[in-house]
């Protein structure tokens, strides 16, 4: 991934849901949000498109320059709910937001 810096806007962070086993999950009919978590460990809630459903692929794109602001790891959970009502929470991933100049 490219380089993310504090305010920037317009990159996407892309995932692919899978579950305990590594599996990937069908999220058809589903809907995804991702919690982010700042270096601070703050809780951001972002809705996240499904880009192909059936493989698990589901993404957020940044619309607001206010979206990361800190400098720092990032930890980003994708929250699952299914079209059965069901909800479970993907694997974690890391995202790095660099400081300007670096």
């Amino acid at each position: 991934m490219a380089k993310i810096y504090p305010g920037e806007k317009g990159f996407k962070v892309k995932m692919t849901v899978t579950d305990e086993a590594g599996a990937v999950v069908d999220l058809t009919g589903g809907t995804v949000v991702f919690d982010f978590y700042t270096p601070e460990g703050a809780k951001i809630t972002k809705t996240a498109a499904l880009d192909t459903p059936a493989s698990g692929i589901c993404s957020y794109t940044t619309t607001d320059i206010t979206d990361f602001l800190a400098v720092g790891e990032y930890k980003v959970q994708p929250k699952i709910t299914l079209s059965s009502g069901s909800i479970f929470y993907g694997t974690t991933q890391k995202l790095e937001i660099n400081a300007l100049g670096s």
